[in-house]
């Protein structure tokens, strides 16, 4: 929400309305091109279109903003920063209907039947764990951040860094 802030959107509800208006809106017409187009020219310029987004923000975010001495954000640029968050909305768009909506029609379709509901179940518990790793493992770094990197912080034993670091096991058929 830091972008929105950046560019004078202070709010929050306004930030969440926008992005899941954009998100809700763009994932209709990503299940219509589904059949349309296929599901791998999709997925490429879903992730053409993701890429772009990201870099422009990076760019508009790295050459617009600094900090200074007490680690304020300082904006150079209030107009950039409204094209930062255009970019933002493209991303999510091309997310939305492509990525979002396209990962679960392929696991839907390429185990075989006898086997596709065991197989399914195996594939959403091992998103929905990747994503609570995920959530854990960025928890765990952003307490490092703010003990200094401390080596003697609980946070930083042996055991959450395995726990967090760890890949799921992924189902294929046989």
């Amino acid at each position: 929400t830091q972008y929105f802030k950046n560019s004078g959107i202070e709010n929050p509800f306004t930030i969440s309305i926008i992005t899941s208006v954009i998100n809700v809106v763009s994932t209709l017409p990503g299940l219509w091109a589904v059949d349309k187009f296929g599901r791998r020219p999709l997925l490429l310029w879903g992730a053409v279109g993701m890429c772009v987004g990201h870099l422009v923000v990076a760019v508009i975010g790295t050459t617009t903003t600094g900090q200074d001495s007490m680690g304020n954000i300082l904006v150079y640029n209030v107009a950039a920063q409204k094209a930062s968050i255009a970019f933002i909305a493209i991303f999510i768009f091309f997310f939305a209907s492509t990525w979002g909506p396209l990962c679960w029609v392929v696991t839907g379709e390429i185990f075989p039947l006898k086997t596709r509901a065991k197989s399914l179940s195996l594939t959403t518990a091992s998103n929905v764990s990747s994503r609570m790793e995920f959530l854990l493992f960025a928890f765990h770094i952003s307490n490092l951040m703010n003990s200094g990197f401390s080596t003697s912080s609980s946070h930083s034993s042996p055991r959450t860094w395995l726990t967090t670091a760890r890949t799921t096991p992924t189902c294929s058929p046989r």
